[in-house]
């Protein structure tokens, strides 16, 4: 249309063609507002209505795209013609936007990028927060074990192999507590970069096998079956060892 003046509204009229004598039906009546195809164009469906109004289910398919039919260049070189064209193609690159150029996306994304920054410095300074608490968690833990030594071996009358024995049991036992806080700290600094430590299959690697029926696979075997890490309330109800233990202890 070399006569469209920018702002304007387009107006489609629809009409069935009988021929002969007759005359031509209405069929319906489609607008086009002027933002919704200048500058950039538009390709879709309009709903058809007598009055124009897009109440009715009749569609018209319609393609409309703006082309610059200004006089010939002053200068030669076309620069309005190319404004325009890098103009559209801005256009139909950023569609959601309303000037083409995608502003509210630019003005945006430093916000986003701060805010991701700040949640990743803050992991890492908790992170760091956890390593540090390292050398105060091994002399908590050591004064810990030294304390439990001191409380079962503390009476005189206690002979003193039964004082060997206690130490060394607490001693054994320690590297399971020791083994326990390392790994519910490790949770924790993973746990804070949204990570997950372990799973049911490499829990099975953590530890070294005990000797078979020393003291410790005694206590192990008591554990596993007892307070099992792979199986459900339900998983345990089938092994006769848990129901046994159950009793036992109920």
């Amino acid at each position: 249309i070399a006569t469209y003046i920018p702002g304007s509204m387009l107006l489609f009229t629809v009409w069935d063609q009988d021929g002969g004598i007759k005359t031509d039906d209405l069929l319906g009546k489609a607008t086009l507002k002027s933002e919704e195809f200048w500058p950039g164009g538009f390709e879709g469906e309009l709903l058809l209505t007598e009055d124009g109004s897009r109440t009715e289910t009749s569609k018209l398919k319609v393609k409309v795209m703006p082309v610059y039919e200004g006089p010939e260049s002053i200068t030669g070189l076309n620069v309005r013609k190319r404004i325009m064209k890098t103009y559209r193609k801005q256009v139909e690159a950023n569609p959601d936007s309303i000037t083409g150029f995608g502003v509210r996306k630019k003005i945006r994304r430093p916000y986003r990028d701060l805010k991701s920054l700040y949640a990743r410095k803050k992991r890492e300074a908790k992170v760091a927060l956890i390593e540090m608490s390292a050398p105060l968690r091994a002399q908590v833990l050591f004064v810990t074990r030294e304390s439990v030594k001191g409380a079962l071996t503390g009476d005189p009358d206690l002979p003193l192999s039964w004082r060997k024995q206690f130490r060394r049991i607490v001693d054994d036992i320690w590297q399971d507590v020791l083994m326990e806080v390392e790994i519910a700290v490790e949770e924790a600094k993973l746990g804070v970069g949204g990570q997950a430590y372990h799973d049911v299959l490499s829990l099975r690697e953590v530890g070294t096998t005990p000797r078979c029926c020393s003291l410790l696979w005694a206590r192990a075997f008591v554990l596993y079956h007892f307070l099992p890490f792979d199986r459900s309330f339900f998983g345990c109800l089938r092994d006769p060892v848990f129901l046994v233990l159950f009793v036992v202890s109920a």
